[in-house]
């Protein structure tokens, strides 16, 4: 996620190295990633800010206290229909950040609900119309389906 009109002109993965890159403590981090790529590059690594929450973290992009962070589609396109002044630039070389629901081990009713839910959506055709209207057809996955060990935050 980048500032609206991306005026730190971001491209690809390493045009991150040096820059200022913020990310919430105790989450997901692509910043092994990046470093990987600066390193390679033969450029600095990016300057890292942590943040307590997603909100902080927003507002420290809009303010221009940092110049990207890693977000979801699906945050950009909700921020960008709240008004929020963001844009999103894809970074492949990053890695892949896999996004879905968990519930709670044992808890199979629960599971077995959404699951359902989610199955009868796609039957009736909106679940693919939900992901069309809101331009993330690219991130649309079958319910159910469990491809977590092919992100980024699952590598050896």
């Amino acid at each position: 996620m980048v500032k609206a009109g991306n005026p730190a002109g971001l491209k690809a993965a390493e045009d991150v190295c040096g820059r200022r890159f913020g990310e919430v403590k105790g989450s997901f981090s692509v910043l092994p990633k990046l470093q990987e790529v600066c390193r390679k590059a033969g450029r600095s690594n990016p300057e890292v800010s942590s943040f307590e929450d997603i909100p902080s973290m927003q507002l420290a992009l809009v303010s221009g206290r940092i110049d990207t962070y890693v977000g979801s589609d699906f945050n950009v396109v909700w921020d960008k229909s709240q008004g929020k002044p963001v844009d999103s630039v894809a970074l492949p070389e990053a890695g892949t950040l896999v996004l879905g629901w968990t519930v709670p081990k044992g808890n199979d009713g629960l599971r077995d609900a959404v699951l359902g839910a989610l199955r009868e959506l796609q039957k009736d055709g909106y679940y693919a119309e939900a992901f069309a209207r809101w331009g993330v057809s690219d991130n649309r996955l079958d319910p159910g389906v469990n491809i977590g060990a092919q992100g980024t935050g699952f590598d050896g």
